[in-house]
């Protein structure tokens, strides 16, 4: 059997063609990524403007149904953005903006509070474990 320490030429050839192999990977995802992004952001506009007619006929429980369409799109990754200019278009620059901020305020709690039930066990064990690290390296100077 070959070791990779006996032949220097062999073992840089290998590494060289792992190296490839993980930037065409990474190109693939890349890609994939930038096109799911413009697929989805093509529908994803044609969809925005249906919300909007359909929130504008809703009367009064409009800006409600639309702060409840922002804290699952925010919660969703899509950006808020979008959901500025549908809120400007649709309730004015200073309602809009409002609605915006509220939506805003509301999913970044709640997302917090999911975020701290799910992951506490596993932070507080991160926390730890960073903490024994950063001891170490004060001790070892």
């Amino acid at each position: 059997m070959l070791k990779a320490n006996e032949h220097p030429e062999l073992h840089k050839h290998l590494k060289e063609k792992i190296h490839v192999k993980t930037i065409a990977l990474r190109l693939l995802v890349a890609a994939c990524v930038i096109i799911t992004i413009v697929l989805f952001g093509r529908y994803l506009g044609t969809e925005i403007k249906m919300m909007e007619t359909r929130i504008a006929g809703l009367g009064i429980w409009s800006p409600i149904v639309f702060v409840i369409i922002v804290i699952i799109f925010t919660s969703m990754f899509v950006p808020d953005t979008l959901l500025a200019v549908a809120a400007g278009v649709l309730f004015g620059l200073f309602w809009g903006t409002f609605l915006i901020v509220i939506g805003a305020i509301i999913t970044s709690t709640m997302n917090y509070l999911v975020a701290r039930k799910l992951f506490r066990v596993r932070t507080a064990a991160y926390q730890k474990r960073c903490h024994r690290q950063a001891s170490r390296v004060v001790r070892l100077g």
